[in-house]
């Protein structure tokens, strides 16, 4: 009954992982982060290294495995997000923003 129990989690955390792939290919398709909350994926990200060292002791192969699994996810999706953070329209704008105000000179800034 043990082995039931441990191929019916493999499959779920299988399932699971599959399920958030069409998130990060979303963002790499669309460079488009608006609406993921990097707090959420940051906090996911924390709770699951701090999990790591009871699930290694352990010594529960599966566990250990889903629990790698889900903190490469959620590096992954930090990074993403934090990588495409701003849309690449407004990046464009801040830059031109920023060679602009490097036009004016110091004086005329403080008026």
């Amino acid at each position: 009954m043990t082995h039931f129990f441990a191929i019916l989690y493999a499959i779920s955390t299988i399932g699971f992982i599959v399920a958030c792939l069409p998130q990060v290919i979303q963002v790499l398709k669309t460079k488009n982060v608006e609406g993921i909350s990097l707090q959420t994926y940051d906090m996911w990200f924390i709770m699951q290294v701090m999990s790591m060292p009871y699930i290694y002791q352990s010594g529960d192969v599966l566990w250990i495995a889903a629990n790698l699994v889900w903190s490469a996810y959620y590096l992954i999706m930090v990074i993403l997000i934090q990588h495409y953070r701003y849309p690449r329209y407004i990046r464009a704008i801040v830059d031109k923003v920023v060679k602009l105000l490097r036009l004016v000179p110091a004086h005329a800034q403080s008026h």
